[in-house]
């Protein structure tokens, strides 16, 4: 009971402190973001940088089991058969060993080389790569893929619907679309990572995140048709990205243990209004026309 007592008391105090925030953050560091003139190279530098403990990170059980189950949230409304995958941001591939066994095919692409050379020394299936690319402008033959996964990608870009057109661009009518990115429908965790940004160089100031509503519109203007979401990552969403180096192992595993309990139970409350308090947002669209019939 004590264990849930600071639970709860943490939960209030992180809530009253984004109030606080939310109520004095400047206009103009909301959009630091979109001042920057050089954004690709920003978010390459930073990625070559860090690529390393970016790695390190799935190091650690919990990251990775945290990262696979909000990966399958959004497979699963494709039955976990995904045929030819475009991974677009692949990173370091850790995606790759969930994706093979749901797909036919897959291809990775990602801007940072660091990244793309660690990609490649895991063991692969004969035909799939990993290579560096611009997500912007892929090179790659129009209605290709059957399914284009984006994970924690859009949200360190700017030009969203130009890179969700070359998306369109690249499947195959009837192919799907899975976007994962941070949810900016929960208020007071938004201001933690306003807090994040402030604190952490390795946090890029220059990410955002997405509403629902925000999405929506992104895939009007891109041609996709928005066919499912789903929040994601709740009290699981403060374990995602920390590797707890100064907590011993069985303490670590202990509160995530409690972390998944408390995961399962806030999944089971109706309402949309507590589905919308999570650290994630995975959505799902569609390809109904072939490329340039009728898209503006």
């Amino acid at each position: 009971k004590e264990i849930v007592h600071y639970i709860l008391y943490g939960c209030v105090f992180k809530l009253e402190i984004s109030i606080l925030i939310a109520i004095t953050l400047p206009e103009e560091r909301k959009m630091e973001g979109h001042k920057h003139s050089n954004i690709d190279q920003q978010e390459t530098e930073l990625f070559n940088q860090y690529a390393a403990e970016y790695t390190e990170k799935y190091d650690y059980p919990h990251c990775y089991e945290i990262m696979a189950y909000d990966f399958k949230k959004g497979t699963q409304f494709l039955k976990n058969a995904l045929g030819s995958v475009l991974d677009m941001g692949c990173g370091n591939g850790n995606l790759y060993p969930l994706i093979y066994p749901m797909s036919t095919s897959y291809f990775g692409i990602d801007f940072s080389k660091s990244l793309v050379e660690m990609a490649r020394n895991q063991s692969i299936r004969s035909g799939d790569c990993f290579e560096v690319a611009n997500i912007k402008n892929t090179g790659l033959k129009s209605n290709s893929f059957d399914t284009i996964i984006s994970y924690g990608v859009l949200h360190h870009t700017i030009e969203h619907v130009t890179i969700l057109k070359e998306m369109y661009r690249l499947l195959k009518p009837g192919g799907h679309i899975i976007l994962y990115e941070p949810n900016r429908d929960a208020v007071f965790i938004e201001m933690l990572r306003y807090f994040r940004k402030c604190l952490d160089k390795k946090f890029s100031s220059n990410q955002k995140s997405f509403s629902k509503k925000e999405i929506e519109s992104l895939f009007a203007r891109s041609g996709f048709e928005p066919v499912h979401c789903v929040y994601s990552l709740y009290a699981l969403g403060f374990f995602a990205d920390i590797k707890y180096k100064f907590l011993p192992k069985s303490i670590t595993n202990f509160l995530y243990q409690i972390a998944r309990q408390v995961e399962k139970a806030i999944e089971q409350i109706p309402g949309n209004f507590i589905k919308k308090q999570a650290f994630a947002i995975n959505f799902i669209g569609k390809k109904t026309m072939a490329e340039g019939d009728g898209l503006i």
